[in-house]
């Protein structure tokens, strides 16, 4: 109990193995073993034990050790180094500190830190696996990839459960080209998230107990397998599978085995000695210089500019708090859809709508609104008048254009059956969901609409949440005092729904290709959704942000255009599945846009409270590395619930910033309400967090925050955003920031290419710099962002060129004189620009 308390989990193993073979299978043995990665999950009375233990000691190092693990993994890293050095000062070979000031070191140290530390090991650090991670995660970072791997190799010889040394071996086996290695590793990550996952909650039920001896036997885990089947038996004595399972797996194991049951021979053929270890001295020192500013941006300012231009919107979650119960789907805000559906070249907006639960399809009280934008004066509701009666209990609104007719559809996410609003190209729109056969009937919670083959028609990616029997039904409660305060319930109680893919036929109708395109992937409960051309193949790969399971991130294979779609799960291998310790978080919004100006789309995904947020910087050959310790967004985030999210260049200063809306689930919390973030980007992929007051008066209140939509509602070059909240009206954040660069805005128009060019790349350049963004389908959390690509180009007067790359596969170059602070349209094919007039 001591080892494990002061989280020497990996010295308690023996001791817990020898309990093991003496036919002793207590819970928490059975935790110390299977969680030994889990570092600092204490309960009250842990803590208040291990604070008896400093008091009478207090110069012993070992009860420091605990507070150590817990404080290391929250987003800032210095209490935990000050710790350290206070637990090295007294005990200088105590391996375990040293093991964890590496790993702390690699973020938050400099390289003759890191490099100081390695050489100031002794040779028993060597016997430690996190030393050898440490090692190897500092060696992949400063381009040493074999001696990354060697490293990596040595900590799983020393720890065959180090899900974090498997994950990063993946991605470095991958881009190795040695393709089964990297499958390889993939898989035991994956399964060694899966029973960290299931021993998180713990289990309780007969399924999860059978789950987890299930997963430790796959992972060749004996003992523990043994130890979860006892305890199935002990909970549900009557179950006859449970005791079955107890006589087999006891005639499969001798006292002479050890915790894992892996052999060099058959099992994990994969030598080190194959790897040379690092040269640390010729490692390339990372480039820590900010790239050249364009300048002339200044302070970023908002004003919620909603109830006055007429946005009169409050969602209906279906909450009802006097029923004395708090249902899943009451975690919604609802969705925003930034179209311009009559063509007039201004932003309108779709804001869905929930309602009473159960759903009466008879409603007309709560509907969906559409407001048509008038020239970025005010806002009409035109609902009625567009003939759309959407009465569902709606979440998302995707935004396409199904049939190129050059007139934007609607696709509504609900709780059941979802729906597609059919533009008619006059101002209406009729309900064509049972002819194109795209309704489903799960919980979707975001969607998005792509040219997933090349043939011209976009085609439909549905993100669904969770499904089983009580998934709407289920009441769960948090005791507070001598109270039983209704909460949604965890995502973990229940199993996924399964995402669809539905491939446009080019007549108005669908066909779901879920099975045979190859998205079917295991426990995924999908929350966002991107469809972007990542890797420059000029076909759009899909990235979906899954709420407490493994992201997925599906490579497009298609081989030709119009071919059969089909893609393969790449999430582990190239770094999007997991964080950087290998973990799966709960993630909810993804933006994208490019954080570190390196002409790479990177990707940022928010997370659950006291969970860190994940920045994922895209790294040659379609790998990314989760740099957010590093980022300067880990600590603001940490102990808030992140929602929808976006990058936007507020200041027009040529750099990404970054908006976060925050807001809790549970009235318990504190907070509940939280405020709402906005970064500034100070180039390399670093960022500030703004000063609320210096914001504007929205940004010094704090709000339910959801979904987060970027559009340019007045045609004034400033990126404005459109949140939702829960219990709070929608808000139109119109930026008004008195001091900003030059931009430039560009709209696309496919013609061999997808109409809505999703996946086309505009780079623009003058007097040397090269600014690039891609128009990307799906936007992340329940939302689409409108369809234009704005440059801020800070002092530029005056661009020199314009290439489009289309997803067809053609580049557009335009080798000509272009003033900026203008607007755009380019047409596939065409030889001229035609400048917009946003004054007719």
């Amino acid at each position: 109990m001591l080892l494990r308390l002061e989280n020497r989990y990996r010295e308690a193993q023996p001791y817990v193995l020898e309990l093991y073979r003496q036919g002793c299978f207590r819970r928490e043995y059975l935790l110390t073993t299977g969680r030994a990665e889990n570092h600092g999950l204490l309960t009250g009375g842990d803590d208040k034990y291990l604070d008896v233990c400093r008091s009478g000691v207090p110069n012993d190092p070992l009860p420091l050790l605990n507070r150590v693990s817990v404080e290391q993994f929250v987003a800032n890293p210095t209490p935990a180094l000050r710790l350290l050095e206070a637990n090295l000062a007294r005990a200088p070979d105590l391996i375990e500190a040293q093991a964890r000031r590496g790993w702390l070191l690699l973020t938050a140290g400099t390289d003759d830190e890191f490099l100081s530390w390695n050489r100031s090991l002794s040779r028993s650090a060597d016997e430690h696996p996190l030393v050898w991670v440490a090692r190897g995660l500092y060696t992949r970072s400063h381009g040493d990839q074999h001696g990354a791997v060697r490293c990596l190799l040595q900590a799983i010889e020393l720890d065959p459960f180090n899900r974090q040394a498997f994950y990063h071996l993946a991605q470095l086996f991958r881009d190795l080209g040695e393709i089964p290695s990297a499958e390889a590793c993939a898989r035991r990550a994956n399964l060694l998230e899966r029973f960290e996952s299931v021993l998180g909650a713990p289990p309780t039920t007969l399924e999860q107990l059978h789950d987890a001896v299930e997963i430790a036997e796959s992972l060749q885990r004996p003992w523990e397998a043994l130890g979860w089947a006892h305890e199935a038996v002990r909970l549900f004595p009557d179950d006859r599978s449970s005791a079955e399972m107890v006589v087999r797996l006891k005639s499969e194991v001798s006292s002479q085995m050890s915790l894992c049951a892996i052999t060099r021979d058959s099992d994990w053929n994969i030598r080190p000695a194959k790897y040379p270890l690092p040269d640390w001295a010729s490692l390339i020192v990372k480039d820590r210089a900010q790239p050249a500013s364009t300048s002339g941006g200044g302070a970023v300012r908002f004003a919620d500019r909603a109830k006055s231009l007429g946005l009169n919107f409050l969602f209906h979650n279906g909450a009802d708090p006097a029923s004395g119960t708090a249902y899943m789907f009451e975690l919604s805000g609802g969705g925003v859809g930034v179209l311009d559906f009559d063509g007039d070249g201004w932003p309108d907006l779709y804001l869905t709508q929930g309602c009473h639960w159960p759903v009466n399809d008879r409603q007309t009280k709560d509907l969906d609104r559409l407001f048509r934008n008038v020239r970025g004066e005010r806002f009409e509701d035109v609902t009625t008048a567009a003939g759309l009666v959407e009465n569902g209990l709606s979440q998302s609104a995707s935004i396409g254009d199904i049939n190129a007719d050059g007139f934007q559809d609607v696709y509504v996410g609900n709780v059941g059956a979802n729906r597609l609003w059919l533009n008619n190209g006059d101002g209406t729109f009729h309900d064509a969901t049972e002819s194109a056969g795209v309704a489903g009937n799960d919980w979707t919670a975001s969607a998005a609409f792509g040219d997933l083959n090349g043939d011209g028609l976009q085609d439909l990616y549905v993100v669904n949440y969770l499904s089983g029997p009580d998934v709407y039904t289920r009441k769960c409660f948090h005791p507070v005092g001598g109270d039983r305060v209704p909460v949604q319930c965890s995502p973990t109680l229940f199993p996924a729904a399964e995402d669809r893919l539905y491939q446009n036929l080019g007549d108005g109708r669908f066909a779901d290709v879920t099975n045979e395109s190859g998205i079917v992937a295991p426990n995924g409960k999908g929350m966002a959704v991107v469809l972007a051309d990542f890797d420059g193949s000029r076909r759009l790969n899909v990235f979906v942000a899954n709420d407490t399971t493994a992201c997925f991130y599906f490579m497009n294979r298609v081989d030709q255009p119009g071919g059969p779609l089909q893609f393969v799960e790449q999430g582990v291998q190239i770094g999007l599945a997991y964080d950087d310790a290998g973990n799966a978080k709960s993630s909810m919004g993804t933006a994208t846009g490019d954080a570190n100006r390196d002409g790479r789309l990177d990707l940022f995904v928010t997370n659950f409270s006291r969970e860190l947020n994940n920045l994922y910087l895209q790294q040659p050959g379609d790998v990314w590395v989760d740099s957010i310790r590093e980022s300067g967004l880990a600590e603001p985030g940490y102990a808030l619930m992140g929602w929808g999210t976006q990058f936007l260049d507020g200041n027009l200063d040529g750099l990404d910033d970054l908006f976060v809306a925050n807001g809790d689930l549970y009235p318990t919390s504190n907070p509940y309400q939280m405020p709402q973030h906005y970064f500034h980007n100070r180039g390399n992929g670093r960022f500030t967090l703004a000063a609320p007051e210096s914001l504007g008066p929205y940004f010094t209140h704090s709000w339910l925050g959801r979904a987060v939509a970027r559009l340019d509602m007045n045609r004034d070059g400033l990126a404005d955003l459109a949140v939702t909240h829960v219990d709070s009206p929608f808000a139109l954040l119109v930026n008004e920031s008195p001091r900003h660069g030059r931009f430039l805005s560009v709209r696309l128009r496919g013609v061999v290419s997808d109409r809505e060019a999703i996946g086309a790349t505009v780079r623009v350049t003058a007097k040397g710099q090269t600014w690039s963004r891609q128009l990307v389908g799906g936007d992340g959390f329940a939302v689409s962002n409108e369809r234009v690509l704005t440059f801020g180009l800070g002092e530029t007067e005056s661009i020199d060129s314009i290439s489009v790359a289309w997803p067809a596969g053609t580049d557009d170059v335009f080798q000509e004189a272009v003033p900026t602070d203008s607007e755009l349209l380019i047409v596939e094919g065409s030889r001229r620009i035609v400048f917009l007039n946003r004054n007719p």
